[in-house]
């Protein structure tokens, strides 16, 4: 995550220094203001304010992505807005193109079983985090690049207005001025094929929709162009295109078929048909009514940013634990509204819903003068509104199920930007122009400075991450010496984060689990750290308590498992654990209630009744011993 931000930091600090095309509209910026004020209300009054504040694991939306988001909205407006050239949006196009070529490449490879990029996930998303980040991507590049290519290949205008023998100032140029239309095809098709090889329902119907949407604004277009005075093209011209668009649209169709027949796991994903598809239907229903329940409980303030994660598992039914299991770490709602209800409370939300409505209404608006008016921007600018404001849909259309990261929401931010930007209010130049006030220079030059610290720290937090994973490595190897070193050195890094010490306690853990030296103390060292900055943590709590476990600390290992239990009394894990723990320390009656209890939230698990048949053969009761012994292996063998 921070090796994108980074790099987009790097680029918008490098914007900051070219003339302004835009600026971002007053609204926006009030609407932006209002929301971080909302959520800065409510990271005071969390259980963790600096923590969250600044940003937590894994997606860190505090001050440190929520500033990159903002920076990608003053970067769309900067470089794409109001007044940018044909020379600027035909830039944006090309590498627009470019990109999509290399995410369809990567997911090809991945989809072969090749992996670019290490991971363990079993659908392509290595290269943006998981498949349907990779797939939302795909779509809003689709979005941007469709429709002038499809204007080049099936919508064409006349070339002379009706009634006169000049060409019309709008048609001067081609749909893809300056830009190769078989780049401009191709990735349109790579960014398609992006979209099916994710497997992302909610991609697909992003995407479905925007086609519709396409289509439906070109009506619109090609009626106020007519009204203009756009002549209808002559039947032949016509008949040429639109046969090409059918060969292209054929092309498109069949590659689509071919790719859904060469891999079925695609096919079965999309229609539901694998185990994992179907379940993770029903999981959205837990999690939307836990988030809920979540807003309900605090309706005027939320639990602050990145507070869900901590704030959820209290909520969570026995189901949950039950189907999805106490291991899975929760941190979104999956569903932008109910984000922003538990961020920030139903304030937050109605001022996220009217910025929605807002920023449709005026790209509508937007679009709609630009096709009417006309200029010696050609078609760029209304084309590439168009494609903004169908990739801007398609996005939020995939938010009602998945969850804002900066792989998508950085370039849906920025499109959001060029899409409702204003005219400057006077010419806006580069860093320091000759003849601007002094106001205007020294705004200027503290926003670029700005803009290069986020860039040094997004660097050092991306830095961390090297390091982080080398402990990772070394933790998986048993080497708990080099493991603690190197998970030192990235908390040397990124000190503010509490959650890489959570990981590399929770990374310790396993391995004290595996009763590798060492190891026990290391995930008692790293997880109090992460605790002391979020008391909440119930990942961490659960490395504290495994650290105090294995390394002998019993009856703070039990302080610690009660205390989880009162926060997560369904979580089959933690009353698994404190089950064991009592029947260490001799406590036979309160661990066989704990470990029955176990049995009755996880029925599946054959876990509990192993402990179960240990507990029985201490207390020396065989038959109940032989008994829970013969259950465990009985649901060993339905689980395989």
């Amino acid at each position: 995550m921070f090796p994108k931000e980074a790099i987009f930091a790097v680029a918008a600090l490098l914007a900051s220094l070219l003339p302004s095309a835009a600026r971002i509209p007053r609204w926006l910026w009030i609407g932006v203001s209002g929301g971080a004020i909302l959520l800065i209300g409510a990271t005071v009054q969390s259980h963790a304010p600096l923590a969250q504040l600044v940003g937590r694991w894994p997606r860190y939306e505090g001050l440190i992505t929520l500033s990159v988001y903002v920076m990608a909205l003053w970067f769309g407006s900067h470089l794409l807005g109001a007044t940018a050239g044909a020379d600027r949006i035909l830039i944006f196009r090309r590498a627009v193109s470019v990109a999509s070529i290399v995410l369809a490449a990567v997911s090809i490879a991945e989809a072969f079983g090749l992996e670019p990029i290490q991971t363990t996930a079993s659908r392509s998303g290595a290269l943006l985090g998981n498949a349907t980040d990779q797939g939302v991507v795909g779509v809003m590049f689709f979005a941007v690049l469709a429709v002038p290519v499809a204007r080049h290949w099936a919508f064409p205008d006349a070339p002379q207005a009706r009634g006169s023998g000049k060409k019309d100032a709008r048609n001067k140029g081609t749909p893809l001025p300056g830009l190769r239309p078989w780049l401009a095809l191709a990735g349109t098709a790579s960014a398609l094929v992006t979209v099916v090889i994710s497997a992302s329902r909610a991609a697909f119907l992003s995407l479905m929709l925007i086609i519709v949407a396409l289509i439906a604004l070109e009506l619109v277009r090609r009626r106020i162009l007519t009204n203009n005075g756009l002549r209808e093209l002559s039947r032949s011209t016509a008949r040429d295109k639109r046969t090409r668009a059918g060969l292209v649209g054929g092309i498109a169709l069949a590659s689509i078929g071919f790719v859904l027949l060469a891999f079925p796991l695609i096919t079965l994903r999309l229609f539901g048909l694998t185990p994992l598809s179907g379940r993770t239907i029903s999981d959205r229903g837990m999690i939307y009514r836990a988030a809920l329940d979540v807003g309900w409980r605090h309706p005027l303030t939320g639990v602050g940013p990145s507070g869900f994660v901590d704030a959820v598992p209290s909520f969570l039914g026995s189901n949950w634990y039950g189907t999805v299991g106490p291991n899975v770490t929760l941190d979104s709602p999956h569903n932008w509204i109910l984000q922003a209800l538990v961020a920030g409370g139903i304030p937050l939300a109605v001022l996220a819903l009217a910025l929605a409505v807002g920023v449709a209404m005026v790209g509508i608006l937007r679009w709609t003068r630009a096709v009417g008016v006309g200029s010696d921007l050609d078609r760029s600018r209304p084309d590439h509104l168009a494609g903004a404001g169908l990739a801007i849909l398609g996005f939020g259309v995939a938010l009602m199920t998945d969850f804002t990261s900066p792989g998508t929401t950085v370039f849906a931010a920025l499109l959001i930007g060029s899409l409702v930007s204003a005219t400057p209010r006077a010419a806006a130049g580069a860093l320091l122009r000759r003849g601007d006030p002094l106001w205007r220079q020294f705004g200027r030059m503290v926003r670029t400075i700005a803009f290069g610290g986020i860039a040094i720290l997004l660097i050092i937090a991306a830095a961390a991450e090297i390091p982080l994973q080398w402990g990772a490595d070394s933790a998986a190897a048993h080497d708990v010496t080099q493991a603690r070193s190197q998970f030192d050195t990235a908390l040397a890094l990124r000190p503010w984060d509490s959650d890489a010490a959570s990981i590399a306690g929770q990374l310790m853990a396993q391995q004290a689990e595996q009763q590798v030296p060492g190891a026990a103390d290391a995930a008692t060292v790293f997880a109090t750290r992460s605790l002391m900055a979020t008391p909440g943590s119930v990942q961490a709590a659960k490395a504290l308590a495994v650290g105090q476990q294995y390394s002998g600390h019993l009856a703070d290992a039990r302080a610690t498992l009660a205390a989880l239990k009162r926060k997560v009394p369904l979580d089959s894990g933690v009353v698994l654990r404190l089950g064991g723990v009592d029947v260490l320390l001799g406590n036979y009656p309160s661990a066989e209630t704990e470990l029955l209890q176990a049995t009755r939230l996880s029925p599946k698990d054959p876990a509990p009744w192993e402990a179960l048949a240990y507990l029985y053969g201490r207390t020396g009761d065989l038959s109940a011993a032989a008994a829970a012994t013969a259950h465990s292996k009985k649901l060993t063998l339905q689980v395989r």
